[in-house]
Formats: structure tokens, sequence, C-alpha cells
């Protein structure tokens, strides 16, 4: 995603004319000065004294955390994929992704935050019996654990305080990864793979989901309307996180 998104034309705009991005009119029309400038660079100079950007080192720690639980996630799906009878090439095909949302995926994240991650399925994997281990509607039986989320979580030596809610008003997962907190929270599409390049904001993947569903996929959905309307990134990046310390 680009850094700062191209600027609409204002409706039968001339030369003077300026786009309104929000409900109300701005302030003012005009660019920063210079001094406007050195103002900015002050308040971010501030902001990272006050520790309230991470370290490159922490970042690399997020990113490798979020890449390991991608790998264990694509894994769980084509264990329980291969379980129900598909071939472990035909596995291997139906994917699954973690996303991101919240604050981390905005980038106003201090810290030590936790990051808010959402899982997406294809449609042979069910939420209660494959990621939480409840107990079948109709025959009452129960998976092997290997093949459940929380029970594969839960025998990992990097996770840590795990704590699912399976009956929550959105379904949860909470848990430490090497140290870092993760919320995950699942959604299992209609579909019957998952393409490395989901279109997220696509309406037609809410087509048929439980409502549990709809409320798992829609922080991400969100977060990256959010961003795709924002003109200017990191200003919104540095406005947010300004937000986040005054509070």
């Amino acid at each position: 995603m680009n850094e700062t998104a191209p600027e609409p034309s204002a409706a039968g705009g001339g030369a003077e004319s300026a786009y309104n991005y929000g409900t109300t009119e701005p302030i003012s029309y005009a660019n920063p000065t210079d001094e406007d400038h050195l103002l900015n660079r002050e308040l971010e100079e501030c902001l990272h004294r006050n520790s309230l950007y991470e370290s490159k080192q922490q970042q690399q720690h997020r990113e490798q955390v979020l890449a390991e639980l991608h790998i264990l996630v694509r894994d769980w799906v084509r264990k329980v994929s291969m379980k129900q009878g598909m071939t472990d090439t035909m596995a291997a095909e139906t994917g699954a992704k973690i996303f991101t949302f919240g604050s981390y995926r905005l980038g106003v994240n201090g810290p030590g935050a936790d990051i808010d991650t959402l899982c997406i399925a294809p449609r042979h994997i069910d939420r209660s019996r494959d990621v939480f281990g409840s107990p079948d509607a109709l025959t009452g039986e129960k998976s092997d654990p290997e093949f459940v989320l929380v029970d594969i979580l839960g025998q990992r030596a990097e996770v840590e305080d795990l704590v699912a809610v399976s009956e929550a008003y959105v379904p949860i997962v909470k848990f430490k990864f090497s140290g870092v907190e993760i919320d995950l929270l699942c959604a299992c599409l209609q579909m019957s793979f998952i393409p490395e390049q989901l279109d997220i904001l696509d309406d037609s993947i809410l087509r048929n989901v439980d409502d549990a569903t709809q409320r798992s996929i829609n922080g991400v959905r969100v977060t990256d309307a959010i961003l795709r309307l924002v003109p200017s990134i990191p200003n919104f990046r540095l406005v947010g996180t300004l937000f986040a310390y005054s509070r």
C-alpha cells in the first residue's frame, strides 16, 4: 500500500478546487509552512523521547512472531484437511492467512502493545470443532488435540497465558507468543481454498457466513478501509500516535 494516497479530483473542480475528505470543512486549505514542518519534526522527536515508538529490533521481533503464527495456522489447516480425506497436495493448497488489524495495522501501536490478528480459513474448517475443540453438535465427539488450533498453540514452548473464549460475542483466543501478546480471531469463509492475494474488502467473502464470522472479519475490513481513505498515511500515524500518548 502506498504511504500517500492519491488525492481525488473535486467534482467540477478548477485549479483552485480542494477535495474535502471529512464531513466538516478543514481549518485551512493552505499548504504547510516551513515553521509547520519544523513543528512536525519537533513533535516526532518528542514522541521518540517519550518512547512512543518501537525500536527496529522490537518491530522485527513482532514481524517474526507473525510469520511463525502464519506458518502454524497453515500447517494446522493442512492437517485438518488431510484428516478429512484430502491428499497432501490438495491440503497444502487450501491455505490460510493471518491478517492484522487495530493499532498495529494502523501503525500507531506503542512498545509492548498487543497485536490484533485474524486467521482466515477455508469452509471445511469448523470454528467450534477445529479452533476451540468443542464437541461435534451432532455426534458429541471431540477432535483429537493434534487437529485443534487451541491445543496446538498450547503445546508450543513459545506460547504462554493461553485463554480461549469460544462463547464470546466475537470468539477469541488470547495468548503470548515469544513474549508478544496476541488476540486471535478466526473466520471460516465459504471458499474451498484461501488465495494468497485475498481482498478482505471484497463484499463477496461475506456470503453465507455466520454472524460470528462477520463480526470477526469486521475489524480487519474497517482498519483497511480507513487506510484506503487516509490521504497521507505518515501524517495519520503521527497524529494517531500523539492521541495514543495523550490518553
